[in-house]
C-alpha cells in the first residue's frame, strides 16, 4: 500500500512536470510565434477614423493607440509636441502673458537648442 502510494505521488510529480514543460513552451514559444503571424488588429468604432492622419489626430482612441504606437518606436517626441501647441490654440481666451508662459514652456520642452526635453526636428528658418 505505501509503495502504491510513493507511485501515485512519483505520478502527479511527473505530470505536473510535464505540465510546467508544456506551459513554459507556449508562453515562451507557441504564443509569440502565433503572434508573429497574427498580429492584433485594434477595432475602431469607426474605420473612416483610418483614413489620414488627420483624422487619427482627431480620434481619442485612435490617437491614443497611435501614442503608444509611437512610445513603443520611441519616436512619441513630435505627436506631444503638436498636441501641447493644439491646447495652447485651445486656449486662446487666456490672458497673454498665460500664453506666453505656455509657448515658452513648449519652446523649451522641444526647441530649444540649450538642451529640449523632449527634442523636435524642425527646419532651421522655423525657429528664427
Amino acid at each position: 500500500r505505501e509503495e502504491e502510494s510513493h507511485e501515485t505521488r512519483e505520478s502527479i510529480v511527473a505530470l505536473l512536470f510535464a505540465l510546467r514543460v508544456v506551459a513554459l513552451f507556449v508562453i515562451s514559444v507557441a504564443w509569440p510565434l502565433y503572434r508573429s503571424f497574427y498580429p492584433r488588429v485594434v477595432m475602431f468604432h469607426q474605420v473612416e477614423v483610418l483614413s489620414s492622419l488627420e483624422r487619427v489626430l482627431r480620434d481619442p482612441l485612435a490617437l491614443s493607440h497611435f501614442r503608444m504606437f509611437l512610445a513603443r518606436e520611441g519616436s512619441v517626441e513630435g505627436l506631444l509636441f503638436w498636441m501641447e501647441v493644439e491646447l495652447l490654440r485651445d486656449m486662446r481666451t487666456a490672458s497673454p502673458g498665460v500664453l506666453l508662459d505656455e509657448a515658452k514652456g513648449i519652446y523649451f520642452r522641444y526647441l530649444s537648442p540649450e538642451g529640449a526635453t523632449f527634442p523636435v526636428k524642425v527646419k532651421e528658418e522655423l525657429l528664427t
